[in-house]
């Protein structure tokens, strides 16, 4: 999300659209219903052909659905997924963050010791006598 000029995104926003996105392929799952319909129009020619039509669009659409259904828990889980590895990647960077600036501390102490030593008049101290 933009927030001034910085790009910010809330993972736990992200699971929670992906849970949605699941249950909504589960909901389209429920046109399975649809094999239950069997046409019973009449046996005669224009029955008949009128029984394959329905038939044919009722196990196309059955199809669809299932493709649907499937896409929509594809994107769901890939969306949990995403966000769990920015989390992740969020705190172990934060950790790797964490580590570096304590060395960088332990190095500019490190160098303010060694002027201190080497040359105390450039640091304020006390001038040592060799």
């Amino acid at each position: 999300m933009p927030n001034g000029d910085k790009t910010t995104l809330e993972p736990a926003a992200v699971k929670s659209s992906g849970e949605a996105i699941k249950t909504l392929g589960s909901d389209v799952r429920g046109y399975s219903t649809l094999n239950d319909i069997n046409p019973k129009p009449g046996d005669f020619q224009v029955g008949d052909w009128l029984r394959e039509l329905i038939t044919t669009r009722r196990d196309e659409l059955h199809q669809h659905c299932n493709e649907l259904s499937a896409a929509l828990q594809e994107v769901g889980q890939k969306l949990q997924q995403i966000a769990s590895e920015i989390e992740s990647t969020d705190q172990s960077n934060g950790e790797k963050v964490r580590k570096l600036n304590g060395d960088l501390e332990d190095t500019v102490s490190d160098m303010e010791t060694r002027v201190d030593n080497l040359a105390p008049s450039l640091s304020g101290g006390s001038e040592q006598k060799v």
